[in-house]
């Protein structure tokens, strides 16, 4: 489990006995912001996939996003495994777009 320092003490201040908890296992996680598509891969370290880009197309498709996430970025995102959001939309990122008005 990883958290932020600052959050352990209110995650430890909440949790009394005898509540229960879970921990989920998700090395892909997928998201939305500002109509984006974000994919976050970390490494799957209890080799519970033979294939995260498998997996992560499964998450995409779960999500109802797949026609809006780009192919390549995907996988360049899976093979990267940053553990942070990495935008996999279709189309110009808008870096790009900024760089195009100029």
């Amino acid at each position: 489990m990883r958290l932020y320092p600052e959050d352990i003490s209110e995650l430890y201040s909440l949790v009394k006995p005898p509540m229960n908890g879970e921990l989920v296992y998700e090395p892909v996680k997928v998201g939305a912001s500002g109509g984006r598509i974000f994919i976050e891969v970390h490494d799957d370290v209890y080799h519970r996939f033979k294939n995260l880009e498998s997996e992560a197309w499964r998450v995409v498709g779960e999500a109802h996003v797949g026609p809006q996430v780009d192919r390549n970025r995907l996988r360049q995102a899976v093979r990267e495994r940053r553990g942070v959001p990495v935008d996999v939309t279709s189309g110009p990122t808008p870096h790009t777009v900024l760089t195009q008005r100029q």
